[in-house]
């Protein structure tokens, strides 16, 4: 799991061409950091990932799956989500 962690690292999101495949990208690095339990990390990843490509992260399983199991978690770790 490290591994994809530092491979995601290693690429400049930036530098994809493609709009929809820079999202996934971002979509792809948020799931390597749940995998590592570095929820900060991933909500990050999950809003800059929606902050580049809207409809690709809200039309991805993947991303609704992990945003869902991200707001299972007690409030407290996200104070900003504004869960109430």
């Amino acid at each position: 799991m490290a591994t994809r962690a530092r491979a995601a690292r290693s690429i400049d999101a930036d530098h994809i061409g493609s709009v929809p495949r820079r999202g996934r990208h971002l979509i792809e690095v948020a799931r390597a950091y749940m995998q590592r339990d570095e929820d900060t990390a991933a909500l990050t990843m999950s809003v800059k990932s929606e902050q580049t490509a809207p409809e690709t992260i809200r039309y991805n399983g993947f991303a609704r799956d992990m945003l869902r199991d991200l707001l299972k978690k007690p409030a407290n770790r996200y104070p900003r989500l504004g869960r109430d």
